[in-house]
């Protein structure tokens, strides 16, 4: 509004405005099926896809040729669910293409952002980025949200998974109250032997995995959804 935001925060961070403080974030594998339309029909067909993908999401055809690219096809492998016949590969293209468009996709514009302004020596402060894919027998995606409890270390993530939720306590936990911010360090909450997390670097790419009891440092994660997300985001908000 020119008062309270002088500037759009994505152009922000391009531009260096942004406090340097530590910060931890990151997105969930499904985050995309609380948002999107059709959400309710998991045998979603082509062409309520594409007429998603056109009328919702305003996509060209050109940009809808690339996404079916993406995740109809280069994809299609992950979706975990759709042998069984529960859900088709186009409802999985849906709600994922959602998700990354907005969240996973401007998460890691935001990790990478960061690390370049850290890399030009004009932030000191680290980005500690997380992918949340654990699913469990109560619940067969990682939507929205689905990492909280584990986070924050309640009750029903302990009755689920008391490991993951140990782990990703002791992550939280650490980054709060270890001098450096480093989720890694075991002195500040419990003695759980939890993997390294590394800041992410845009040289590495890389980005912790949280699922079940055993995390895993990955490189890449989404690489052609974000380039063409961040991308497209990038264009639609500077015009």
């Amino acid at each position: 509004d020119g008062i309270e935001r002088t500037t759009h925060p994505w152009i922000a961070l391009k531009n260096g405005d942004v406090s340097d403080v530590p910060i931890m974030h990151g997105s969930n594998s499904d985050e995309g099926i609380l948002f999107v339309a059709l959400d309710g029909r998991k045998r979603v067909n082509m062409s309520e896809l594409i007429e998603y993908w056109t009328n919702d999401m305003k996509y060209t055809s050109m940009d809808i040729a690339i996404l079916s690219e993406i995740y109809l096809v280069q994809d299609r492998d992950s979706y975990p669910d759709t042998g069984r016949k529960v859900t088709t590969t186009e409802w999985w293209a849906l709600q994922r293409s959602t998700g990354d468009n907005m969240f996973s996709c401007p998460a890691k514009y935001v990790s990478i952002q960061l690390s370049t302004l850290q890399q030009e020596n004009k932030r000191v402060h680290d980005v500690f980025f997380y992918h949340f894919n654990y699913t469990s027998m109560m619940s067969e995606y990682a939507i929205h949200s689905s990492e909280l409890p584990y986070a924050l270390h309640w009750d029903l993530a302990t009755s689920i998974n008391v490991g993951l939720a140990d782990t990703m306590s002791e992550y939280w936990g650490n980054f709060v109250l270890d001098p450096h911010h480093s989720p890694s360090t075991t002195s500040a909450t419990t003695d759980t032997d939890v993997l390294t997390w590394t800041p992410y670097d845009t040289s590495t790419d890389q980005v912790i995995i949280l699922t079940d009891v055993y995390s895993s440092m990955l490189s890449g994660l989404k690489k052609n959804a974000c380039d063409f997300h961040i991308a497209y985001l990038d264009r639609q908000i500077r015009k």
